[in-house]
């Protein structure tokens, strides 16, 4: 029986350890900073809460065959650490659609060469890997 609470206590503690790193890593000292943008116009505001990976000397976008990170016309999820997150007080009319205000995360994007597709989800815990 003592070396149950003791396996138990052990398992517990470990647990705890595992939180704290977690913790400590991706919000105390993320190894790629938090960034924040916001614009405001009247009544209009903008935010968007972001965390921006280091390049390190990488090639980001790209052809497979130069070894890009990310190819180009593959998904990518926006945000190093901790998804990006898109916040708007007003409908906003991008290239003729109506993004209805609210927040936006899991924001994904289909890089190309000329131009990138930008998805947007309202709902957190739903996310997308198609480009159309």
């Amino acid at each position: 029986m003592k070396a149950l609470k003791v396996i138990i206590g052990a398992v517990i503690g470990l647990i705890v350890i595992a939180g704290l790193f977690f913790v400590y890593a991706l919000y105390i000292n993320p190894t790629s900073p938090k960034g924040k943008a916001s614009y405001k116009n009247g009544d209009n505001s903008i935010h968007v809460r972001y965390y921006r990976p280091f390049k390190k000397e990488r090639l980001i976008f790209g052809e497979a065959a130069q070894g890009a990170l990310v190819p180009y016309g593959t998904y990518w999820r926006l945000g190093a650490n901790l998804t990006s997150k898109l916040t708007t007080n007003q409908d906003l009319i991008i290239e003729g659609r109506t993004l209805p205000k609210g927040s936006y995360g899991r924001c994904v994007c289909f890089p190309k060469l000329i131009e990138h597709l930008l998805k947007l989800n309202y709902d957190y815990c739903k996310y997308t890997r198609n480009p159309q």
